[in-house]
C-alpha cells in the first residue's frame, strides 16, 4: 500500500460524519497543506518541463509526488482526483486552456449529488491556503462563474474543519491594516520598508518558496500603485549543495537614489533588511543571485579599491 493509499484512509477516518461539501472542503485545505509546486518544472527547460508534464499522469508519479509533496498541477489534481473518488465523490480532471499549448493547465471538475458542477484549482490556491488566507479557486459554478458557498458558508465550514479559528482568522484581514498604515509615510524607501518587514503575520505552518513568493508577489501589488511596483523586485537566491538548492525568498527596492535588500528569516518568518556589505558577504559564502541587483556592482568595486 502506498503513502497515498494511506492518506486516502486516513481522510475517511478524518471526515466521518461530515457532509458531502465538508468533505471536500476539508481535503481541499489539508492537500493544500502538504503540497508545494515542483521546482524542478518552475526552473526547467522546454524539454524538463514535457517530461514532468508527461510523467504526472502515470499513478506511481502521482504517489511519489505526494511522498515528497511536490507536484505541478496535473499531478496534483490527479491525486485531489483520486481522493475524491475514494471518498464516494464525483471529480475528474480538466485542462482549462488551448490543447495546442503543450502543457495545459489543469484543475478539477466536482459533480455534487444535488447535481451541481463547479471547479476547484488546488494548485493554484496553494499558497492561499499555506498564508492561511480565504481561497480564491475552491467551487466556482461552472454555469454561472458564482460561488458554490457564501463568505458566510465557507466561513463556517472553515470553523468546523479547523482551518479558521475565532484567534486564528483568515490572514488576508491583515492586509487592510498594513494598508491603512503604509499611507503614514511620506518617503517611498520609508514605507517599503514598512511593508516588507511587516509583509505577512507569522503563519501556522511553514510555506513553500515557490507560494510563498507568488503569495509576496500578490500583496506587493495589491498594496503599492503601479508606478510604487516598478521599484520592487523578486529575485531568486539560493545556496546550492551537490544537486540541491535551498532558496531564499528575497526583494530588493531601488528607489532611483538607493538599493535595499531584503531577505527572507525563515526562522522569523520575516523579511529583515541587510546591508550590501551583508550581502556580497552571503555571496562570498556561497549564495547565488540570478538576477542583477543595481549599485552592487558599484559597491563591491569601491569596497575593492579602498582595501
Amino acid at each position: 500500500m502506498s503513502t497515498l493509499d494511506h492518506y486516502i484512509e486516513y481522510v475517511k477516518e478524518e471526515t466521518k460524519g461530515f457532509s458531502e461539501i465538508e468533505k471536500i472542503r476539508w481535503i481541499y485545505i489539508d492537500l493544500g497543506k502538504r503540497f508545494s509546486f515542483d521546482l524542478k518544472f518552475a526552473a526547467g527547460g522546454n524539454s524538463v518541463q514535457k517530461a514532468i508534464y508527461r510523467a504526472s499522469g502515470k499513478s506511481h508519479v502521482q504517489d511519489q509526488c505526494f511522498e515528497t509533496n511536490t507536484g505541478i498541477c496535473k499531478s496534483i489534481a490527479l491525486i485531489f482526483e483520486r481522493v475524491l473518488k475514494s471518498n464516494g465523490i464525483k471529480c475528474t480532471t480538466a485542462s482549462t486552456i488551448d490543447q495546442e499549448i503543450f502543457c495545459p493547465h489543469v484543475n478539477n471538475m466536482i459533480k455534487l449529488k444535488d447535481g451541481t458542477i463547479f471547479s476547484v484549482d488546488l494548485q493554484r490556491d496553494l499558497e492561499n491556503i499555506q498564508t492561511h488566507s480565504t481561497t480564491k479557486c475552491f467551487g466556482v459554478i461552472r454555469e454561472t462563474g458564482e460561488y458554490y458557498l457564501s463568505r458566510f458558508e465557507q466561513e463556517q465550514i472553515d470553523k468546523k474543519i479547523g482551518y479558521i479559528t475565532l484567534d486564528n482568522y483568515y490572514s488576508d484581514e491583515y492586509l487592510y491594516l498594513l494598508k491603512s498604515d503604509m499611507r503614514l509615510y511620506d518617503d517611498f524607501s520609508e514605507m517599503a520598508e514598512f511593508v516588507i518587514t511587516n509583509l505577512e503575520p507569522v503563519y501556522e505552518n511553514e510555506v513553500k518558496y515557490m507560494e510563498l513568493k507568488g503569495h509576496h508577489d500578490r500583496l506587493i501589488r495589491r498594496l503599492f500603485k503601479p508606478d510604487e511596483q516598478k521599484k520592487i523586485h523578486q529575485i531568486d537566491c539560493y545556496y546550492k549543495q551537490g544537486d540541491e538548492r535551498t532558496f531564499i525568498p528575497t526583494i530588493y527596492v531601488d528607489s532611483g537614489i538607493q538599493t535595499d535588500i531584503y531577505m527572507y528569516e525563515k526562522d522569523e518568518q520575516r523579511y529583515r533588511k541587510v546591508s550590501m556589505e551583508e550581502f556580497i558577504e552571503k555571496k562570498e559564502n556561497g549564495l547565488i543571485h540570478t538576477q542583477g541587483i543595481p549599485r552592487l556592482r558599484q559597491f563591491l568595486r569601491r569596497r575593492n579599491e579602498e582595501r
